[in-house]
């Protein structure tokens, strides 16, 4: 957490990926947002939403902003 007690959410990335996590972001949130591949955290990448599907479906927990 930062010292205003918000979460770094890229910092919480570059952990999750540092440990072998696969990190990837829905391609239509990116798009609408205007992020490409050139702004992701090192490790993370833009995934398909059919993936994102399937990775929810065998989640036993979800992270979601």
């Amino acid at each position: 957490m930062t010292p205003d007690l918000t979460y770094n959410l890229q910092q919480m990335l570059e952990i999750l990926s540092a440990q072998g996590v696969p990190v990837a972001l829905c391609k239509t949130c990116c798009e609408a947002r205007g992020i490409n591949d050139g702004m992701l955290c090192d490790g993370s990448r833009i995934g398909t939403l059919a993936e994102l599907a399937d990775w929810t479906l065998g989640a036993d927990k979800v992270i979601h902003i």
